[in-house]
């Protein structure tokens, strides 16, 4: 379990930062993709931050670990979207390399807190 209080965990914080990036990129999407992609971006990018602070409050680090693995999983998940909304050219080539940078530099970061949890049982 967490030492720390979920908000001062820095791969939550940046998950929630990108969460909100997410649903600003969003709105510039067409009206069309409200209940298709941009609800599947919303959810997934609330999803991973959701997931860290879910699984700091769990009992053990096994319960913790599991909801980092889900957590890191919504961070592909959001760049497959992503990668779609450019080919649809809903987001420019440019947006899509910011957010493919900090979402892989996002789930490096919770694949070591996974790392590192696992270690403790060593």
């Amino acid at each position: 379990m967490s030492e720390k209080r979920f908000d001062e965990l820095w791969d939550w914080q940046e998950a929630e930062d990108l969460a909100q990036e997410i649903y600003r990129v969003v709105n510039k999407f067409p009206s069309e993709e409200k209940y298709n992609l941009i609800s599947q971006l919303r959810s997934a990018a609330v999803s991973v931050f959701s997931n860290i602070a879910e699984g700091c409050g769990r009992g053990t680090d096994k319960d913790y670990v599991r909801f980092l693995i889900n957590a890191r999983g919504s961070t592909q998940e959001i760049l497959a979207q992503l990668h779609f909304a450019e080919t649809m050219n809903y987001i420019s080539e440019e947006e899509y390399k910011m957010f493919y940078q900090r979402y892989n530099k996002l789930a490096a970061a919770i694949n070591n807190h996974i790392n590192f949890l696992r270690s403790k049982k060593k």
